[in-house]
């Protein structure tokens, strides 16, 4: 709520040329999809984090604690593999959903430019030129998202393939350890029951990295607009506070230089008087008249 606050605050105290700068259909963009996917992530992201870091973490002490940490380190070499693809993913999925907004974006851009002009489209026969025009948008936002849901396609696959191998190496190793007789079959079915449980901390940690690297792409593209023009804010808000400090300094020092120049103009002024007085006292102007 703060943070679509905020961005009607950074629009209502823009100047009207940047409306001339800036396209409607981008704007609406920003203010819904790029919103709507941080605020997504700043509730659905923490839970997942949150779940993936208690239920990993829970799972993690009993297995070592409870059977055998020589075999929970066996079984995990391939998380640090599949922690890097997702890594990968995760940037690629950056990338890709920056292009996939900015498409969006035209795609608001134009359809409010027809609405807006539908009757001069109408007037002038364009319909077919903007059809064609709008197909066109269309179908470029389409191949992007796309490209963000072949990316977005891979994390799941990649989770399971590395539990897969997890199970494999779990298995494998817990029977040579049945073998040497410092495991029993129990423990080795406990083991492997506990590791099932891993395969939802797992899928949590890649779906919590798809909804931070869509956030930040997101909230990248917001930022750029509540940035972008706060610099002459902070100037303006500098000198307002420079010019109070300099009346606060200044203020006495002319105050006092007033007082002086009055008191001593006040002083001359009456000492001319007593002096001409002294010299040439006035005559009232019926006595001149008389002879």
């Amino acid at each position: 709520m703060e943070l679509r606050d905020d961005f009607y605050c950074q629009l209502s105290r823009q100047h009207p040329a940047f409306y001339l700068r800036h396209r409607t259909g981008d704007l609406i963009a920003r203010a819904t999809n790029d919103v709507d996917r941080v605020v997504f992530a700043a509730g659905e992201g923490v839970l997942t984090l949150v779940d993936f870091m208690v239920m990993g973490c829970a799972v993690l002490v009993v297995m070592s604690t409870q059977i055998s940490w020589q075999l929970k380190l066996l079984a995990l070499l391939p998380m640090p593999i599949m922690a890097l693809v997702i890594k990968h993913y995760g940037t690629q999925l950056h990338q890709r959903f920056k292009g996939a907004q900015a498409a969006f974006s035209s795609l608001n851009d134009q359809a409010q430019e027809s609405l807006t002009s539908i009757r001069m489209i109408k007037a002038f026969g364009l319909e077919d030129y903007q059809s064609s025009r709008f197909a066109a948008v269309a179908e470029d936002a389409g191949q992007k998202n796309m490209h963000v849901a072949r990316v977005d396609a891979g994390f799941d696959p990649t989770i399971y393939i590395a539990v897969g191998f997890s199970h494999l190496l779990a298995v494998g190793g817990g029977s040579w350890m049945i073998i040497q007789g410092t495991l029993t079959l129990g423990q080795l079915t406990s083991f492997v029951m506990y590791l099932g449980l891993m395969i939802w901390p797992m899928l949590a940690l890649a779906w919590m990295f798809n909804i931070v690297e869509r956030e930040s792409a997101a909230y990248g593209h917001i930022r750029q607009l509540l940035m972008k023009y706060r610099w002459w804010q902070t100037a303006m808000h500098f000198c307002l506070r420079a010019a109070v400090a300099l009346m606060l300094i200044f203020a006495p020092l002319l105050i006092r230089n007033n007082r002086a120049r009055y008191s001593t103009g006040w002083r001359s002024r009456s000492h001319r008087a007593t002096c001409w007085d002294c010299v040439a006292p006035p005559v009232p102007v019926k006595a001149r008249c008389w002879p």
